[in-house]
């Protein structure tokens, strides 16, 4: 058989013996009624076009199946099914499923893979290929039944694409589900579960198989309110801290923040949706705790280190605090009662604040006081950057956290605006721009030790620095230890016993001891003894910092260690010094007495 280019047809060579010959003028008459499209595809080298006979034996094999196969159209045709080219284990369990799903024995062979086609029913299926040389590739296999005047099947067509590509697209998804440790899932347009990773497995309870194709508001305590805020989703293309609470199937209750934003095809259809649930139960708890204590509002409201805002609930300054005073050179009693807080913030970031908003929840909002609570208002979590303005006017940098005040009724009767000056962060961060090759330099530096590790303390990164400290090489210490591990195990135990004490909690001594004040955003710089390979040890001052995320979660951390040898050993020769400076002074004054 032989596939000629063609605006109208396909010549076939007739093959030999009279009942192929008549199937051979069958196919031909259908294939030329296919027109242009018939010679567009099975020219495509984009597609394996697999025409046979009604008993599945090859009659066309188009040049993409030649590229896709490695076979030639006349090593196939006229010899083999397109079963002898899958692999043998898949079409089994195919005439199982089948078989089952349809109540009916199919045989594992080409029949399982015509066998919905030959009933009329739309058949795309995905099935391994095996190529001439013994390669495999997952392939998409359309299956069409193909029919002569009077309805009679004379054959099938299969229409297949290489998959390899979209697997492996595929696999990268998922291990971007998995990498993250919020429950993370996808939902159809109809709101079904179509993915969940790990996170939505442990927080919920359910198999995955299990919450695959369930409503997804199911798994909320409040269903409604999920499903509402799902809505808000398609009408402005996403939703960002949507309060929720997930209910495990033991009972046991999860607070989260919502995030959610529809995804779409390469048309620009919406396919469905991709939501996140950061677990804010810790942070809940913390709350609590904190309104429990009762002397929060007075370490706040006296504290110099925080300027604490409080306004009525149309903005109006009711406290100003003694760090508010010395943050913007006011007194209290000028302000109070007289002005919001948008009076002393920098005009053009509110404007462009409230401009953003309106774009961001798809409503007006006001450049004004209104711009710096709405999200408060609404609920909604907000810590944003702002310039506040002195009463010189001079400028700094401020973080500035809101939160609604609410009555016994949950009315709202005003906001508490607390900020921090945020200048020395600023700086430092400006700083490090402009050095650019900082960390490249310290991470090359053999004057520091430079060891990241993963959140675990696993060593991921162990620059020569500290190689030449240690005495080890980076692969010898990578994906395999901790840093607690070639640090003194006594001083460990002491320091976490030190730590357990001042922070009123257990803390274990080990990696946890040496990184527990980082893991708390609280500076830490401390002195420990490191042992070297060879069993010496030396004193070390060690700075750690915890490695964030995009959404602040801990990823690791960074421990940047000095040789304290040569200042102990300064310390110690100055000690001498002092005690035989000693010692000569009490001569003398033996002498003069």
């Amino acid at each position: 058989m032989v596939v000629k280019n063609s605006d109208t047809a396909v010549g076939i060579e007739p093959a030999v013996g009279t009942t192929t010959g008549v199937f051979e003028v069958r196919h031909q008459e259908v294939l030329l009624k296919t027109g242009a499209l018939q010679d567009a595809i099975f020219n495509s080298a984009n597609f394996s076009s697999i025409a046979t006979d009604e008993k599945g034996i090859i009659q066309l094999f188009n040049i993409g199946a030649e590229r896709m196969l490695g076979y030639l159209a006349a090593d196939v045709v006229n010899k083999i099914t397109p079963a002898d080219i899958s692999d043998p284990q898949e079409v089994i369990e195919r005439a199982k499923a089948l078989s089952l799903e349809l109540s009916t024995p199919i045989t594992p062979g080409f029949e399982a893979l015509a066998y919905k086609a030959s009933r009329g029913i739309e058949d795309i299926y995905e099935l391994t290929y095996i190529r001439k040389d013994g390669s495999r590739f997952p392939a998409i296999v359309s299956v069409t039944a193909l029919r002569d005047a009077q309805d009679a099947i004379i054959g099938y067509l299969l229409i297949g694409t290489d998959n390899t590509a979209r697997k492996q697209a595929s696999q990268y998804a998922r291990n971007l589900l998995e990498a993250s440790l919020d429950p993370l899932v996808t939902i159809s347009a109809e709101g079904k579960i179509t993915d969940v990773n790990e996170g939505s497995i442990k927080v919920t309870g359910v198999a995955r198989e299990k919450l695959i194709g369930t409503d997804f508001s199911n798994y909320f305590t409040e269903p409604e309110k999920a499903r509402e805020g799902y809505q808000q989703v398609f009408a402005k293309g996403f939703v960002t801290d949507y309060p929720l609470t997930i209910r495990h199937k033991d009972g046991r209750l999860t607070d989260v923040l919502y995030n959610a934003s529809v995804y779409k095809d390469v048309s620009g259809n919406v396919l469905g949706v991709f939501a996140a649930a950061r677990d804010i139960t810790a942070r809940k708890q913390a709350e609590a705790a904190l309104l429990k204590a009762g002397a929060l509002q007075s370490a706040i409201f006296n504290s110099a280190n925080f300027s604490s805002i409080a306004t009525d609930a149309k903005g109006v300054i009711q406290i100003f605090n003694v760090g508010a005073e010395r943050m913007l050179g006011y007194a209290a009693a000028e302000v109070m009662n007289k002005i919001t807080p948008a009076d002393i913030s920098d005009p053009q970031e509110v404007v462009a604040r409230a401009a953003a908003l309106s774009l961001e929840l798809a409503t007006t909002i006001a450049p004004g006081f209104e711009a710096l609570v709405f999200k408060a208002s609404r609920g909604i979590e907000d810590i944003y950057e702002l310039s506040y303005i002195r009463k010189d006017g001079s400028r700094f940098p401020a973080v500035v956290s809101v939160t609604a005040l609410r009555d016994a009724q949950n009315e709202i009767i005003g906001y508490l605006l607390i900020g921090t000056d945020n200048t020395a962060r600023k700086e430092a961060e400006e700083a490090l721009l402009r050095a650019g090759a900082l960390q490249n330099a310290i991470f090359n530096s053999a004057n520091f030790s430079s060891i990241a590790t993963d959140a675990k303390g696993v060593i991921q990164i162990f620059n020569v620095g500290a190689e030449r400290m240690l005495g080890y090489s980076a692969a010898e210490v990578m994906d395999k230890i901790t840093p607690a591990e070639i640090s003194d195990s006594r001083e460990l135990i002491a320091r976490a016993k030190d730590l357990s004490l001042a922070f009123d909690t257990p803390i274990a001594p080990g990696f946890e001891a040496l990184v527990f004040k980082a893991s708390r955003g609280i500076e830490d710089i401390y002195e420990l003894t490191y042992i070297r390979k060879d069993g010496t040890r030396f004193p070390a001052v060690v700075s750690v910092t915890a490695l964030r995320d995009a959404q602040s979660t801990i990823i690791g951390f960074l421990l940047i260690g000095t040789d304290n040898t040569a200042r102990k050993q300064v310390e110690a020769e100055q000690k001498i010094l002092d005690q035989k400076l000693r010692d000569q002074q009490f001569y003398t004054r033996s002498l003069i007495e």
